[in-house]
């Protein structure tokens, strides 16, 4: 007992991975601060055995290509790159130390720390270990925790409680939301002005809040005294009245030239005949 707690303890990452097909086997690879354990369960051929596990430390697998192979090839390149970085002794932010990245974590924020998952496999797994729920969880309700979140949180753990509590705050949320709108739709009347007591008061009243109309206009009638004849002139093509056209008449060359086979006075006493004639009609 005592040995498996202290691999628990000392464990930086632990990765699982399925073989690709036809080959249905299962492997896994747990790093601790010392060394590196390969397990193996190979169910694809023959009577089901039980898994094997190979242990390795960082010295000795510095020399082993054949491991660093099957892990390439089974987790990854990233996670040999990771390996690769902890026997060389190489400072990156997934090889830190766990007090050491724990302690950055405290000065993300939530979404940043989310978004540090996303980057790599390595540091998914780093950020989603209980220690990282517990700082999500401490800053999500910006508070430290109470003695019984700690009790639950041994039985659950931080993820959990993290994700029930995100679920409760949701509820009482739109809770809250649903009370105001109906409290809103409650308070809101129609605004009608209070009944006047006599009659004539009740009238005075309804006619202040009425709205007011447009002032009806009556139809202009022109007046018909003003209104004058006018004939078109062809010389000119502008409208003349038929008073000033009678006037403008010439008696003696215009008439010859027009009709000159009947004599002055009559052709003279014919147009102005015409003339009134058709002022007569247009009136």
């Amino acid at each position: 007992m005592s040995g498996n707690l202290k691999i628990k303890d000392s464990t930086i990452i632990q990765l699982y991975s399925r073989a690709e097909a036809p080959c249905r086997d299962y492997y896994g690879l747990t790093v601790t601060d010392a060394n590196i354990l390969f397990s193996t369960w190979k169910i694809s051929y023959g009577p089901h055995l039980h898994p094997k596990c190979r242990v390795v430390s960082y010295e000795d697998i510095k020399y082993d290509k054949y491991l660093q192979e099957e892990i390439r090839t089974t987790f990854g390149y990233g996670a040999f790159l990771f390996i690769r970085s902890l026997y060389n002794n190489e400072h990156k932010l997934e090889t830190l130390t766990k007090n050491v990245f724990f302690y950055l974590m405290k000065y993300l924020k939530i979404k940043d720390i989310f978004n540090l998952a996303q980057t790599s496999k390595i540091l998914k797994e780093l950020c989603n270990t209980d220690n990282v729920w517990k700082i999500i969880y401490q800053k999500y309700l910006k508070r430290n925790c109470y003695p019984d979140e700690l009790r639950n949180a041994m039985d659950i753990g931080w993820k959990e409680m993290a994700k029930r509590k995100s679920l409760l705050r949701k509820k009482t949320v739109n809770s809250i939301n649903t009370t105001q709108k109906l409290q809103d739709k409650s308070k809101i009347k129609l605004k009608i002005p209070n009944k006047p007591a006599s009659k004539q008061g009740s009238a005075v009243k309804l006619i202040e809040h009425a709205t007011p109309r447009k002032p009806i206009t009556k139809p202009t009638i022109p007046n018909m005294s003003a209104f004058k004849p006018t004939i078109p002139n062809e010389s000119t093509g502008k409208h003349v009245s038929a008073v000033k056209l009678l006037n403008s008449i010439p008696d003696k060359p215009v008439i010859k030239k027009i009709l000159p086979n009947r004599p002055i006075i009559k052709q003279v006493s014919n147009v102005k005949n015409k003339l009134s004639d058709r002022s007569l009609k247009i009136k």
